[in-house]
């Protein structure tokens, strides 16, 4: 399952119509460990932060997955941009969980399902 805040959705719907859909595929391939595109940044209390490529290396996204197996994404780059040029282990992510989490809380998201 993948949770998305209203936060996400608002940056996703700056891009292209079909990120969404590569999004959900990413992760999809990852659950099912069939990506390399997807790489694991750091453990960050009871949440693993990945960075994932979708686009053809052109976006960068950053998704948390707790250890239930929920994928929360939190942020979404252009490459070319200043936050996502380069995303490495040193990701400073308290922000972006504190964020995720009251909108967890306030109940402002929504769920999608994997495609298997």
């Amino acid at each position: 399952m993948i949770l998305i805040t209203r936060s996400f959705l608002k940056e996703l719907t700056s891009f292209d119509s079909n990120i969404r859909f590569e999004l959900i595929t990413l992760i999809s391939k990852h659950d099912r460990w069939l990506s390399k595109n997807f790489i694991l940044l750091k453990e960050d209390g009871s949440l693993l932060i990945y960075n994932g490529y979708l686009n053809g290396k052109r976006v960068r996204v950053v998704v948390a997955k707790t250890r239930k197996g929920t994928y929360i994404p939190l942020e979404i780059f252009k490459k070319e941009s200043r936050g996502g040029y380069n995303i490495r282990d040193n990701y400073y992510s308290p922000w972006p969980i504190e964020r995720m989490e009251r909108e967890i809380a306030g109940d402002l998201y929504e769920t999608w399902e994997l495609e298997l």
